[in-house]
């Protein structure tokens, strides 16, 4: 640039400088909404899974853990859902939980429904001790239903 434009009178009828194009400003704001508002409501979703099947393997913990044969044979035993082994077993209606107890541990298979009121009902519930494949029948069948 010369110095006689940079001293150049500028005055009341000259344009004013080009506005600043935001156009990556509103690409990043879009892609942020569009990908973060569907995270938000997968983990949102993925939370309210997480807290129900918590709740509800509570239950199940604490109505096995009153069965006098699984103190007996595990002791005071606490339950996590095995969830490859609860989507491969043949039964979709079972769920499969690791017991660790302070006598012995294994696998604890577990048939139940909701009640509608937040209470879990057993309807039928084995354990397979580890490691002698022992299994012993916890809850009988509940065959009324079928």
């Amino acid at each position: 640039m010369t110095a006689d434009v940079l001293e150049q009178d500028w005055g009341d009828g000259a344009e004013a400088p080009p506005k600043k194009k935001r156009t990556k400003l509103w690409i990043a704001l879009g892609v942020t909404l569009l990908v973060g508002i569907p995270l938000v409501c997968l983990g949102a979703g993925g939370l309210l899974v997480w807290l129900g099947f918590g709740m509800v393997n509570g239950q199940i913990e604490r109505q096995l853990n009153e069965v006098p044969v699984a103190r007996e044979r595990l002791g005071e035993f606490e339950l996590e859902m095995d969830w490859g082994a609860s989507l491969e077993h043949p039964d979709q209606d079972v769920f499969v939980y690791k017991a660790k107890g302070s006598l012995a541990s294994g696998l604890v298979f577990v048939s139940y429904e909701d009640n509608g009121n937040g209470e879990v009902a057993i309807h039928w519930a084995s354990l397979k001790l580890e490691p002698s494949g022992e299994e012993i029948e916890l809850v009988a069948r509940d065959d009324s239903d079928e």
